[in-house]
């Protein structure tokens, strides 16, 4: 009778075999589950740095299409890739050119200096730019659906003019005053 009520202290051979293969399950399914969140996260990151590189871009480009006496956009031939050229006062020049994951801007000041900057897109997209008879700068990028070619996503499209608006509008202001 006193082996019958001894405690036992430890595990069988049988309970060690068949909680391992549930503990190595569970640790599996938690990796993956992690694994999942980071990729996640840094998908997240990647969208937040884009979107702030497009709003860099936009802003960037208002700018620097308000201080431009003349814009052209321009296709290369060999790569079709489009780039914008800008002629400010005092013989400086900003051309925008397009590559296939960025848009590198290239400032040229009086000096001859050069300043670079670049943009980040998407790694599928498709950027368009014209200048219309009316002064009218348009730049639009559309990131292009892997699945679905046909099927693309508006990211960024900006409208503005050559060319200083709010004194044109004081201008045309004053005149319909008169």
């Amino acid at each position: 009778m006193n082996q019958l009520s001894a405690k036992r202290v430890g595990s069988t051979l049988i309970e060690v075999a068949l909680s391992l293969p549930i503990f190595t399950a569970l640790l599996v399914l938690a990796i993956n589950g992690v694994h999942q969140v980071m990729q996640v996260s840094r998908l997240a990151k990647d969208r937040g740095q884009a979107a702030y590189g497009l709003a860099r871009l936009e802003q960037s480009l208002r700018s620097d299409v308000h201080r431009a006496d003349l814009a052209t956009v321009e296709r290369d031939e060999k790569s079709e890739l489009l780039s914008l050229h800008l002629a400010l006062p005092d013989a400086e020049r900003i051309v925008y050119r397009v590559s296939k994951t960025r848009i590198e801007r290239e400032y040229v000041d009086t000096t001859g200096k050069t300043l670079f900057d670049s943009f980040a897109l998407f790694s599928e997209n498709r950027v368009l730019m014209e200048v219309a008879e009316n002064r009218t700068v348009v730049m639009s990028i559309h990131r292009v659906h892997r699945d679905h070619k046909n099927a693309d996503r508006l990211e960024l499209f900006v409208r503005t003019r050559v060319g200083r608006p709010h004194l044109i509008a004081s201008a045309d202001d004053g005149a319909q005053n008169e």
